[in-house]
């Protein structure tokens, strides 16, 4: 039997839920409706089994546009949660993200949102122009 790699269904199913199918990013070219899980803390290929990495913390329901351009830009990605490094220090639920550009937030494995700073878009204004 193949050994499980992704998000199990009930993950995803939460994932889901918690965007209600939009798009957690929310870029300039956004296409709104959420058709892809991005892991925000890669599986990286080969490397170590890490805990929680397809847990509902760990996924973001992203349309594709931003799900290419938060994989194509790292760093941005990095600093405004859409991704985690692998360093095992930083683990998905402590983490915070910025969410659809107007709050940042936290993730947890029951697919709910902690706001934890709202109003983040003034903040932000040089990463979406």
């Amino acid at each position: 039997m193949a050994r499980q790699t992704g998000f199990t269904k009930a993950s995803r199913e939460l994932i889901v839920a918690r965007a209600s199918g939009m798009c957690e990013v929310m870029r300039q070219g956004c296409q709104f409706t959420g058709s892809e899980i991005h892991h925000r803390m890669t599986r990286g290929m080969g490397a170590p089994r890490v805990d929680g990495i397809n847990s509902p913390a760990n996924g973001l329901l992203l349309c594709s546009s931003c799900h290419r351009w938060v994989t194509e830009n790292p760093l941005v990605s990095y600093r405004l949660g859409w991704a985690i490094r692998r360093n095992g220090i930083e683990v998905p639920p402590s983490v915070e993200v910025l969410w659809r550009k107007t709050s940042w937030v936290l993730l947890d494995d029951d697919g709910r949102i902690e706001i934890v700073r709202p109003n983040a878009s003034r903040h932000i204004t040089d990463v979406f122009a």
